[in-house]
């Protein structure tokens, strides 16, 4: 929500400047994301966390340019996180997202030229999509909001440039254990293109997805889904990332594979991990019978592991992933702590999704174990057969 002190708008009235300044306080739950790369932000829920023990938190004083945006950022950061913005006008990227290094108490300004080919007229809105999330994952993120301002004139920054990087540039996170080799499977994206979230097959899930806004504050804007590059591929949490993990126009002949991961900073934090796991996946109410874990992979210095389902082709409906992981005892990933009495017990994501007759008329072999639904997350009750 925006807050706006009485004397910081006698100065924003004073010098004719639109800008809002926003606290974000660091909320209790973490969600691990399946990215490698920061180029999608995500959306996971966020509640204020009143105490600041241990935690992030970001500052937000942000002016639209005509031709650049300036990002005000001060706060306090804790060990492993960063700053991660995007500005828009409306659906459009104006920037790519940027990632801003700080660390302890921070006064930073970046300044962020819009891409080629893209202006803000003047009157005209922008936003500016923050997170905090980890310098390695910018879609495991642990607060997320947007700000908003008019192009009424622009102004100087605020304090000292930022070290901030283009995460759609090659090369801009490099490995945090440069002893250890990255599989080669998993190339850098190009500036703005995919979603940034790891196949359990390489290379990364939607790679030809054109990133526009990828934080959603408030109701998600409709829009005609669209073929993926790798149809019938679901992210078990995609509702968290749309439109980059949109499952995309899918149809009854498609083979459908639901994924999920799990990344540490160790081997041994892994097998912590997969010896205290509890999941509880299902897709419209039914559980898998079976579930495969593929070998722990070694992916940009965390180490990974994916779980797959392999359904098959669905009978033509609304279908719906829901996503529970919780744990026998309390685990550590390296970056924060998982389990009974750690304030993280529990981790849970939906993925919605649709599913098309054929176009070419076929009847394929349909897995019945998976009943549609008529309407999206199963009201009325689903279809009997």
């Amino acid at each position: 929500m925006r807050k706006l002190m009485p004397l910081l708008l006698v100065v924003l009235l004073a010098l004719s400047l639109s800008a809002a300044l926003l606290q974000a306080i660091e909320p209790p739950m973490l969600a691990q994301q399946a990215t490698s790369t920061p180029s999608a932000l995500g959306v996971p829920t966020a509640r204020p966390n009143t105490s600041t023990t241990g935690g992030s938190n970001v500052q937000i004083f942000f002016v639209a340019c005509a031709d650049r945006a300036i990002v005000n950022l001060n706060g306090t950061m804790g060990t492993g996180y960063d700053v991660y913005y995007q500005v828009f006008t409306g659906t459009t990227a104006l920037t790519n997202q940027r990632r801003v290094q700080v660390s302890g108490a921070y006064q930073v300004s970046d300044t962020a030229t819009y891409l080629t080919g893209q202006s803000l007229a003047a009157g005209a809105s922008a936003s500016v999509r923050v997170a905090i999330g980890r310098e390695t994952n910018a879609a495991s993120t642990i607060y997320e909001t947007t700000v908003n301002d008019i192009n009424d004139g622009c102004n100087n920054p605020q304090f000292a440039p930022a070290t901030s990087l283009d995460t759609g540039a090659a090369g801009a996170f490099p490995n945090p254990n440069p002893g250890a080799p990255a599989l080669p499977t998993f190339e850098p994206l190009p500036s703005g293109v995919g979603s940034g979230i790891l196949s359990p097959f390489g290379g990364f899930l939607n790679p030809t997805y054109v990133q526009q806004g990828q934080v959603v504050i408030g109701p998600r804007e409709a829009a005609p889904p669209q073929r993926t590059a790798n149809p019938g591929l679901i992210f078990a949490e995609c509702n968290r990332y749309w439109p980059a993990a949109d499952p995309g126009l899918l149809y009854d002949s498609d083979n459908i594979i639901i994924f999920w991961s799990w990344f540490t900073r160790t081997q041994e934090q892994m097998q912590q991990h997969v010896d205290n796991a509890q999941y509880a996946v299902t897709l419209n109410g039914a559980t898998f019978p079976f579930v495969e874990q593929t070998p722990v992979q070694l992916i940009d210095g965390n180490y990974w592991t994916f779980y797959i389902v392999r359904v098959g082709n669905l009978l033509p409906g609304y279908y719906g992933v829901a996503y529970r992981l919780t744990w026998a005892a309390p685990v550590f990933d390296g970056y924060n702590d998982y389990g009974p009495g750690t304030g993280r017990e529990i981790e849970s994501a939906n993925c919605d999704f649709r599913i098309l007759g054929n176009v070419q008329g076929t009847n394929p072999s349909h897995n019945r174990s998976y009943v549609p639904w008529l309407t999206p997350n199963g009201f009325p009750p689903p279809i009997t057969r």
